[in-house]
């Protein structure tokens, strides 16, 4: 069985955007005989995926859609593959409903066994996830279900319903600290 190692972001970034063109070089190298002749399997994680996916927006100025080209190229090369699998590589594809970053957190949590809880109403709303599949857009939808939207209706309304919730949170953190040394 080969060994399998991960990525950083500053290796995917690398892969992707090819600069400096003498540190791109020499990981490429790297990476070929790792694969190649060390039979090692690499991976990028979701959190990989995603940091580098804002890196090459902000520091590259990558349009959303080139950034999820370029990363999903790179994905298919054959060097790295992301450690989510071809989920992943559809997330990267899709073109509609949430963004990349909430795929991917999505498909972590379905990874981990967990169900997302959310208040982005895009994500709340399974039709929106549609690339994930059955599997993950089940916990979607169930779960946004459980959480109530609020919409304060303007200006002050909201940032008096802000403070309520602090404060609810608030005291209810003191008494479990409370109930807990007594």
């Amino acid at each position: 069985m080969p060994q399998r190692c991960g990525i950083d972001t500053s290796i995917l970034v690398r892969l992707t955007t090819g600069e400096p063109a003498r540190d791109f070089v020499r990981v490429v190298a790297a990476l070929t005989h790792m694969v190649e002749v060390e039979h090692v399997a690499l991976f990028a994680s979701h959190l990989v995926i995603g940091e580098a996916y804002v890196a090459l927006q902000h520091h590259y100025a990558v349009s959303k859609p080139d950034a999820k080209a370029a990363l999903r190229s790179v994905l298919t090369s054959g060097l790295v593959a992301p450690s989510g699998g071809d989920a992943v590589l559809e997330a990267l594809g899709s073109q509609r409903g949430c963004g990349l970053l909430d795929r991917l957190i999505v498909l972590q949590h379905s990874a981990d066994g967990l169900s997302t809880l959310t208040l982005d109403r895009k994500n709340g709303d399974a039709s929106q996830c549609d690339p994930f599949g059955d599997q993950a857009r089940e916990p979607i939808g169930r779960c946004a279900a459980r959480l109530a939207f609020v919409q304060p209706d303007v200006g002050g309304a909201r940032q008096k319903a802000r403070r309520i919730a602090t404060r609810d949170l608030g005291e209810r953190l003191h008494r479990l600290r409370r109930d807990d040394h007594s």
